[in-house]
């Protein structure tokens, strides 16, 4: 009995269907506010497309996600146990256009509100917050990554070597 692949591969479909049609409205919403911007400054218009840049790239690792997964991870579950670099890469890119879009939102809010600094110190703060996490995440799962990928390759009597490295004619394999 495999795994299940509606709870996985499945979802992660429906996932990158839903990212892709939310990227496309992001590329609109784009365009349009390029060719309706005459009155913003020079680095509001910087800012947008350093978002639209976090957002295309976050739109390129969740399609080499699915890529990995699918395509070449075909007929192999081993694949599912361990997450693409893609995939987990992820979560600081979308920390970045967190804070990126945040920022935005306070820099308005600081605006209108006369430049008062207590109302947007606190959101500044914790986005940036939420960005470290995302990055200690990412650094912590590529340790266990290589620290897993070690034990692999250096301990192949302890039975976890993949079952699609282990040749089973080869009796030498036996122990």
């Amino acid at each position: 009995m495999g795994p299940d692949l509606a709870s996985t591969l499945g979802a992660f479909l429906i996932g990158v269907i839903i990212v892709s049609i939310s990227y496309g409205v992001v590329l609109v919403q784009t365009y349009i506010y390029y060719q309706n911007c005459e009155s913003d400054s020079g680095i509001f218009k910087v800012a947008i497309g350093l978002i639209w840049f976090f957002i295309t790239v976050h739109q390129a690792f969740v399609c080499h996600g699915i890529y990995t997964q699918v395509v070449t991870g075909y007929c192999n579950p081993l694949t599912l146990a361990v997450l693409p670099w893609s995939i987990i890469a992820i979560v600081p890119i979308t920390s970045a256009i967190n804070l990126s879009i945040r920022s935005l939102f306070c820099f308005r809010i600081w605006k209108f509100s006369g430049k008062n600094w207590f109302l947007t110190t606190g959101i500044m703060l914790l986005s940036v917050a939420e960005l470290a996490t995302a990055l200690g995440f990412l650094v912590i799962d590529r340790i266990q990554l290589r620290s897993i990928l070690t034990l692999y390759h250096t301990n192949p009597v302890l039975g976890i070597v993949p079952l699609a490295q282990v040749d089973v004619t080869d009796s030498s394999n036996l122990g």
